[in-house]
């Protein structure tokens, strides 16, 4: 399958191969994208008047390991001597070789299609009070669409996910007062303190959105079961260490919010009313995580407020899904990593989002810029899960107060 090849000056070459059925030539237009296609090559050998079955299996792990039809690479004319494919291993291709075959009697009964099962389940009695399990399982991440600004969000690839623990709501106030009485310390200065009333009349950039205060008195209304905001993500991070876990990948946070519970994956960017975690609540100012407003935002699972009140920190470096950081991730729990990372992940629509038409949103959070800390912009919160996880990104300077995140399990690979 393929358009022609071209030699040296735009001349043609040998023409790729093509696919036909019944004599007609049906090759896509189009190859599909690399990272969720299963890209296997067969070399079958043909006996005149001799009727054999291959059996030939696609393997999950070969998800984004694109078949080479020749060492000059795949959009060269095939040469059988230096084909190589994936067989079964991420990231690993072999030289191509005749495949098994066996005399053929009747058609098979039976296919193995279907039948591909990742990680463990919950078990019945597994989700507590504050936190919900996440089975282990597959998605897409990543979007074809990004919504509002143009960084983008593909490729898609294929993710098998494994089992972990997310907080059912974000982290509120009366929770992280809490880490500080027992010995959290801030490794800076945030989250920032508002001692008077949230104002809904406010800039969305203003310190006047944000839930933490000095003391619970000082805040001129109870504000202890809020999500907290205006924290850098070093402080969120640092808050969900203490309490044992960690922030949760883009890619766990993504699984949660728009497959994990569902027998279908959500779109990333819809704005259908059928799904009422799909819109983000009018919200003037973030509100309770008890409040009624965002009870609706909540997935099968029972987690809520991933679509909106306040946005989330995540634990990946903020990078394009096309860039070199996320070309070196993982088949199982993809996350793009940089300890030193100027740009952080967040995930998740927020009060300042109103109705937007998008549910999981993918944004880049400027924490240190020109030396000065960009906690006027969206801010982050940690919220409790034990393992890792968004497909849209927009810049911190977009609005204060308006990000959170999730507290999540260490990821394995991942000891700084």
């Amino acid at each position: 399958m393929g358009n022609d090849a071209r030699a040296a000056g735009g001349r043609s070459s040998r023409k790729l191969p093509r696919l036909a059925v019944d004599g007609v030539d049906t090759t896509p237009e189009q190859e599909p994208q690399p990272l969720i296609t299963i890209d296997r090559l067969a070399l079958l050998e043909l006996v005149p008047g001799k009727k054999q079955l291959a059996a030939i299996v696609l393997r999950t792990a070969c998800s984004g390991t694109m078949a080479k039809l020749s060492a000059a690479g795949s959009n060269a004319a095939p040469v059988l001597t230096e084909a190589e494919t994936c067989l079964g291993t991420e990231g690993e291709r072999v030289p191509l070789a005749p495949e098994a075959q066996f005399p053929f009697a009747r058609p098979p009964t039976s296919t193995l299609a279907g039948t591909f099962r990742h990680g463990e389940a919950c078990p019945a009695a597994a989700s507590q009070d504050r936190a919900a399990c996440v089975p282990a399982g597959t998605f897409v991440l990543g979007a074809p669409l990004f919504l509002p600004r143009d960084v983008r969000t593909t490729p898609e690839r294929f993710a098998l996910m494994n089992r972990y623990w997310l907080d059912k709501t974000e982290v509120t106030v009366a929770r992280f007062r809490a880490a500080l009485a027992r010995g959290l310390r801030s490794p800076g200065f945030t989250p920032v303190a508002n001692d008077g009333p949230l104002s809904g009349d406010a800039p969305e950039d203003s310190f006047r959105h944000c839930t933490f205060s000095t003391t619970p008195e000082s805040a001129g209304q109870p504000r202890q079961d809020f999500p907290l905001n205006c924290i850098e993500w070093s402080a969120a991070r640092a808050f969900c260490r203490f309490e044992g876990g960690d922030l949760p990948s883009e890619a766990q946070w993504q699984y949660a919010a728009s497959r994990s519970g569902r027998d279908y994956e959500l779109d990333d960017f819809c704005s259908s009313t059928s799904e009422a975690g799909c819109l983000a609540v009018a919200l003037d100012t973030p509100v309770a995580v008890t409040d009624p407003a965002v009870a609706v935002d909540a997935t099968p699972l029972d987690i809520f407020g991933l679509y909106g009140n306040v946005s989330e920190w995540t634990l990946d470096s903020f990078y394009t899904l096309d860039s070199p950081c996320w070309d070196g991730a993982t088949l199982l729990d993809p996350m793009c990593w940089e300890k030193q990372a100027p740009l952080r992940t967040v995930a998740g629509g927020s009060w300042g989002s109103r109705r937007a038409p998008f549910g999981v949103t993918r944004s880049s959070q400027l924490e240190i810029f020109g030396g000065t800390l960009s906690i006027t912009a969206s801010s982050a919160w940690a919220r409790h899960s034990w393992a890792f996880a968004a497909p849209t990104r927009r810049s911190q300077s977009e609005g204060a107060a308006t990000v959170i995140a999730r507290l999540g399990q260490p990821v394995p690979r991942l000891r700084q």
